[in-house]
């Protein structure tokens, strides 16, 4: 009888773990929101204005100021998509972080995230910021000629965070450890002492 093979697909996977990495549904509520109440409003002004506007000193006659209205009307309009469209995406296709034995991957892109891996031994630098407000944490991760963030907010819980970066560190503190240091140069065979039996005097 042949004896059962491990199944090495099935212990790979359990070594590895997957945490929901997306945009913070009370940021985007709020944004979102914001930036929609905004649009609305600079869009009320613009179509109903008939008197100047004086923006940082420069006075601007009734169409000087509905034009700068309607660009408010514009910029804020554009935000208020941009968060719709973070929105969606959070629903359809979430985006999550799977800490691998050798690795990370993230999730790029839109409504088709795709599956960037990013190996422990090509990461070249690994720094931090805090919000000071919020006291929101992000790791910043250099890989080549790439950056990679991992945002607090953006995750379920601080504890997920703090596990992140407590394996991220774990991992490279071991990648360290094994890199071999470079063998010591040969040292230059050193002069035989001075023979001063020559200068004796003879019996």
């Amino acid at each position: 009888m042949s004896e059962a093979q491990p199944d090495t697909n099935r212990s790979e996977k359990e070594r590895e773990k997957s945490y929901i990495h997306n945009a913070s549904k009370k940021w985007i509520i709020l944004f979102s929101g914001t930036t929609g109440l905004f649009m609305f409003w600079f869009g009320y002004l613009a179509l109903t204005n008939n008197r100047g506007l004086i923006v940082n000193g420069a006075i601007l006659g009734p169409n000087g100021a509905t034009i700068f209205y309607y660009g408010a009307t514009v910029f804020f309009g554009w935000s208020f998509l941009m968060f719709v469209a973070i929105a969606i995406q959070r629903v359809v296709n979430p985006h999550s972080l799977v800490l691998r034995t050798d690795g990370i991957n993230f999730c790029r892109g839109w409504l088709k995230p795709k599956p960037t891996f990013v190996p422990f031994a090509t990461i070249k630098t690994i720094s931090h910021q805090q919000n000071v407000t919020t006291g929101i944490r992000r790791l910043i991760l250099k890989a080549g000629n790439e950056v990679f963030i991992v945002d607090e907010s953006f995750l379920a819980s601080r504890q997920n965070y703090d596990e992140i970066l407590g394996k991220i560190n774990s991992a490279l503190n071991i990648k360290n450890n094994a890199t071999p240091t470079p063998p010591k140069p040969p040292e230059s065979p050193k002069p035989p002492p001075d023979d001063d039996s020559r200068y004796m005097p003879k019996s």
